[in-house]
């Protein structure tokens, strides 16, 4: 699906390099089942691979053979990406979590089970501030600055809470 960073689909079996859009160095990278994301050194991020779910992030549902920026609102400088399955979650220096792509379990957090081709926000019941996220195949979870976890999206194997067996928004 492209996720490799080069122009075919074609398995490959040395590394691939992936050039900055910008010149400049990455600063973090991740990757889900057929796609990756990276943040460059000046808080832009680019996916690229698989897109067909809006994994990409790019406001397009297509695959993408080499990095394409992610459609970001004034979120303020990125601290941290992580990717599933077919979703990828940011954290904001505000404590702000934003989430793409495939939402069919709720793991995008917005209180709805429809795909996102570009961020949108997770919303929270209560004000929280984060340090850091972890992204699963079909939930995501954040850890506040409290100690607390919080996690959303599908509960099939009880990875949210053993007490119940569907999807939590």
């Amino acid at each position: 699906n492209g996720q490799l960073g080069k122009q075919s689909n074609l398995d490959s079996y040395g590394e691939s390099i992936i050039e900055s859009i910008n010149g400049g160095n990455w600063t973090a990278i991740s990757s889900g089942k057929i796609h990756s994301c990276a943040i460059e050194l000046d808080s832009e991020i680019y996916c690229w691979g698989g897109g067909s779910l809006g994994q990409i992030g790019d406001g397009e549902n297509t695959d993408k053979f080499s990095p394409s920026k992610v459609i970001l609102g004034g979120f303020g400088e990125i601290q941290q990406i992580d990717s599933g399955g077919y979703h990828t979650c940011v954290l904001s220096d505000s404590s702000e979590i934003y989430c793409w792509g495939w939402n069919g379990h709720g793991q995008l957090g917005d209180g709805t089970y429809q795909n996102r081709n570009a961020p949108t926000k997770v919303l929270f019941s209560e004000s929280y501030e984060f340090q850091s996220i972890s992204i699963g195949e079909w939930h995501s979870c954040a850890l506040a600055i409290t100690g607390e976890v919080l996690c959303w999206g599908g509960n099939m194997d009880g990875q949210i809470d053993d007490s119940e067996n569907a999807a939590l928004l």
